[in-house]
């Protein structure tokens, strides 16, 4: 994928993202004040949308959760952000290190990064019951988001599926062959967001390229999958 096609891209789920905020700002009734910050940094008022994102493995902070835009998501929520203001608000959750620093595998990181990033949706939606969630990851983060997301619609997940304004799988290795872009419709261009007529989703077109053999979208290298397997024999 050329750097032009990623930055419309990127371009894209900003534009995206800021049509969910705006609707999640007008369905809310009333702001809550945000309780004492924990692990999930809030500001004095909660947010409409509170987005929450999974980087890549090299794009990560080992350091613990986030709010330094940085890597691809950082082209989107920076941008994001910077235009609504309070009332999006938004945080990193890190991936591949364990609680004690080390190093995990694939697997582990994955299944690790999907359970704190559920944690921290039930901490911003128990702190601020009108805030609602969107869930955004790239590259090896996008697994975690799609295990999140499926806990989600199957209501195993501590938070419910109305409370989730959004997902967005960027770079996703765990894509299967063929998916359309917008999984589950067969156009390009967004369904209108609820209570409101389309007129700015309208103008939102998504393509996809799809790429050589195993080759991820954006980086052209092997799957996080085929990179375990070769790790493993050597």
């Amino acid at each position: 994928m050329t750097r032009n096609h990623f930055h419309t891209q990127t371009t894209v789920m900003s534009r995206a993202l800021a049509v969910t905020a705006t609707v999640a700002a007008i369905t809310t009734a009333q702001m809550h004040i945000a309780g004492a910050d924990t692990d999930v940094p809030i500001g004095v008022n909660c947010p409409s949308l509170y987005a929450l994102g999974v980087q890549g493995s090299e794009e990560s902070s080992s350091a613990g959760v986030s709010t330094n835009d940085s890597g691809a998501l950082g082209q989107v929520f920076g941008p994001m952000s910077a235009a609504a203001g309070d009332l999006v608000q938004r945080a990193y959750v890190p991936y591949g290190r364990g609680a004690d620093g080390q190093q995990l595998t694939y697997q582990q990181a994955v299944a690790a990064a999907a359970e704190r990033l559920e944690q921290m949706a039930a901490e911003v939606t128990t702190r601020c019951p009108d805030t609602k969630i969107a869930a955004v990851g790239y590259a090896h983060g996008a697994p975690a988001v799609s295990q999140f997301a499926h806990r989600v619609g199957t209501g195993t997940a501590v938070a419910d599926a109305d409370q989730v304004a959004a997902v967005a799988l960027l770079a996703n290795p765990t894509r299967a062959a063929g998916t359309p872009v917008l999984p589950g419709l067969t156009g390009t261009t967004p369904a209108a967001a609820p209570g409101t007529a389309g007129q700015t989703v309208s103008t939102i077109t998504l393509t996809h390229r799809a790429p050589p053999d195993n080759r991820t979208p954006t980086t052209g290298q092997d799957a996080p999958r085929d990179r375990h397997r070769h790790d493993h024999r050597h």
